[in-house]
């Protein structure tokens, strides 16, 4: 299921690129496991999108509506070359994860936002939010669970979270030479299988970050799924930070 489903969308992507921009990357070594990671992570939330589609309360879905949508600008954008509005675009959808843990529970706070002139340049600063998450008490919904292991698991989690939003913000103050493109013509702008590891690092970070959170805060939900959808969801988790372990400690299984 997995992987015809990867495949059929890679197919989809490249004939839109040449359609569209006469773009042929096929021949980076690197282009295909770039555009299967990007895939695999926009198929994993629209997993949870269906399954979460009656347990959200209000319009907190919308944040996960537009992490898609910078998902798919990113397939395009890092496939025609377009390095930092790729990596921005990332940073974005880390922003979206945060205010969607956040606004699910707000609902009224949320619908204010979105109303309210006065309250949009009120918005909650993202190391309030991630306080907020990593010190949400998972035990009122999970009563037997090692709540200090549960909060240690988030904290684990949302600190790789950081650590990939602090470094995606150098692309936007352009922080040293490092992060500036200096692109003088409009040749100059091409892909590279340097540029797709880039990507293919901060998507699976991204990736794994996303769906850890999300079987922490729908454990109830995330065990009445499929089992071709968990196995998914999984496999969208990379194993170098232990988070499925970690997980697996807490609930007993995953």
């Amino acid at each position: 299921m997995i992987q015809d489903y990867v495949i059929e969308q890679r197919n989809a992507v490249l004939h839109f690129l040449k359609s569209q921009f006469n773009n042929d990357i096929s021949n980076f070594q690197k282009s295909s496991l770039m555009l299967d990671t990007i895939i695999k992570t926009i198929g994993s939330l629209k997993i949870w999108q269906k399954n979460l589609e009656s347990v959200i309360i209000g319009n907190s879905s919308v944040y996960i509506n537009e992490i898609i949508s910078n998902l798919n600008h990113s397939l395009i954008m890092a496939a025609l070359g377009f390095k930092t509005p790729t990596m921005l675009m990332i940073r974005r959808s880390q922003e979206n994860l945060f205010s969607f843990l956040y606004y699910k529970d707000h609902p009224i706070e949320l619908y204010r936002k979105e109303t309210d002139l006065t309250k949009k340049n009120q918005q909650m600063k993202m190391n309030e939010l991630k306080d907020y998450i990593v010190d949400y008490p998972l035990i009122m919904h999970y009563p037997c669970i090692n709540a200090e292991e549960a909060r240690k698991t988030v904290k684990r989690i949302t600190d790789v979270w950081q650590e990939q939003y602090k470094d995606l913000s150098n692309y936007v103050h352009g922080t040293n030479s490092n992060f500036l493109e200096l692109v003088k013509l409009l040749e100059d702008i091409q892909p590279s299988d340097e540029l797709f590891n880039m990507i293919i690092e901060n998507i699976e970070i991204f990736s794994s970050v996303i769906n850890s959170l999300f079987i922490i805060f729908y454990f109830n939900e995330y065990k009445q799924f499929i089992g071709a959808e968990k196995s998914f969801i999984r496999q969208s988790i990379i194993n170098g930070f232990g988070f499925k372990e970690k997980i697996r400690f807490v609930f007993q299984e995953i």
